[in-house]
């Protein structure tokens, strides 16, 4: 997961225009967050209330739509797993980061922005896990999405430093072929 936010980070491209980046950022992550969800939770509400006994469905009954209605809204809200489909964290909290550090880098270079960011969330990251906090594993996203956010500041702040590198072995590369 790291590795994920590291380069959603350094391929994330910049949107000068908020309700564009807000649109794309909405149709990309949380949509289908949203969508996943639903599906999770169908799936596991039919799972709870019906079996298959020869060939025909029959009610268990135990279903409480209340509880499960509750336990849907607090997975959209993100402070709970979803029931089946546990990857579906990462959608959530590359939602929540990319919305962050949009704001913060709204407001300062992005440069400075990605400095100041890495240094303040990596210190509440430490305070978390240093507090046993498992994140991922960890129900409420919005942790999730804090410790991410200091690998996503990191691929963002590595973009050009790792740019000018591949440039370097592009054009390098016949040289290195040539010697080989």
């Amino acid at each position: 997961s790291i590795l994920f936010l590291f380069l959603s980070g350094l391929f994330a491209r910049s949107r000068n225009d908020t309700k564009t980046y807000a649109e794309k950022t909405f149709k990309r992550l949380l949509l289908p967050y949203i969508v996943f969800v639903l599906i999770d939770t169908l799936i596991y509400a039919l799972d709870e209330a019906i079996i298959i006994k020869n060939h025909t469905f029959v009610v268990k009954g135990g279903l409480d739509i209340r509880e499960l209605l509750i336990s849907l809204f607090k997975v959209l809200a993100g402070v709970q797993r979803t029931f089946l489909n546990v990857p579906l964290w990462f959608l959530f909290s590359l939602f929540l980061i990319r919305f962050l550090y949009y704001s913060i880098c709204k407001f300062k270079k992005p440069v400075s922005a990605g400095v100041i960011s890495f240094i303040t969330v990596s210190g509440f990251a430490f305070l978390l896990i240093k507090d046993n906090i498992n994140l991922p594993a960890n129900d409420n996203y919005y942790l999730t999405a804090l410790v991410g956010f200091s690998y996503y500041a990191l691929g963002d702040l590595f973009k050009k430093p790792i740019k000018e590198v591949c440039e370097r072995i592009d054009k390098n590369r016949t040289r290195i072929l040539l010697l080989i």
